[in-house]
């Protein structure tokens, strides 16, 4: 298993440079192929349940869309037993990390069935059998980084500087008359970002002195923070457009 670094006191500055994407992800998650024989071993009983699966469910194969009924839940329960996909997942993810992952906030740890948890996946799963995306997943860093990114910074997590209107209302009337003080404003939980960033917008808007305040953002999971200062979203690259934007207008 991984030596987790210590991430209490982690903190980034706004970058949206490859360079400065690279250096934190190098500090996040293990590179290369982590495939190693406890996980090939996992890999090979879940394709044993799965040829199962495959062989004895009259269910429709799962794809996106797909409503999931008590059947489908209860055959995928029966012939895939989420406790042992989940199994496999929690090694697959402690194996990918140098940290230590918030895990339930993973749909798949929350999840009613392992179909109900491929609908909660975004933009994956590309495969409903769960032993050939861990398998895919372990051999391919780059696969591996989109999927993780899909993971902890879901697009159900929402996104965008603008989703609380009554908020940024009272917080221009705050900051209005208060334009001479030094000012020192912290987003808690502040996801990918976006919200960072319109506080600064809203700090020129109303003359506050940029030289004497000082905006943070603050998460649990370390990803949304590469991603709130990079602009790193590889699974959702129009947001993650958006968000550099947001970025390159605060970066000195």
């Amino acid at each position: 298993m991984n030596q987790y670094s210590d991430l209490q006191h982690f903190s980034l500055t706004p970058d949206s440079s490859q360079a400065a994407l690279e250096s934190t992800l190098a500090k996040l998650l293990v590179p290369g192929n982590i495939m190693d024989s406890r996980l090939k071993a996992y890999c090979n009983r879940l394709q044993d349940r799965f040829k199962l699966f495959c062989s004895t469910c009259p269910a429709p194969e799962w794809h996106k869309g797909l409503i999931v009924t008590p059947e489908i839940r209860c055959q995928s329960e029966i012939y895939l037993p989420l406790a042992e996909i989940q199994t496999v997942f929690r090694y697959l993810l402690l194996r990918s990390c140098r940290y230590k992952p918030f895990l339930p906030a993973v749909p798949i740890f929350s999840a009613l069935s392992w179909a109900d948890a491929l609908e909660r996946i975004e933009p994956f799963p590309f495969r409903f059998n769960p032993a050939r995306i861990i398998a895919d997943v372990a051999e391919n860093q780059l696969l591996r980084t989109t999927f993780l990114a899909s993971l902890f910074i879901p697009k159900r997590y929402g996104g965008g500087g603008d989703r609380y209107p009554l908020q940024k209302i009272f917080l221009n009337e705050w900051l209005s008359g208060r334009s001479r003080q030094k000012l020192s404003l912290l987003d808690a939980a502040c996801g990918s970002g976006e919200g960072v960033y319109g506080l600064e917008e809203m700090l020129a808007e109303t003359g506050c002195d940029p030289d004497s305040t000082t905006v943070h953002g603050c998460t649990v999971e370390p990803l949304e923070l590469a991603a709130a200062a990079h602009g790193w979203l590889p699974h959702d690259s129009e947001r993650g457009a958006a968000l550099k934007n947001m970025i390159e207008k605060v970066s000195p």
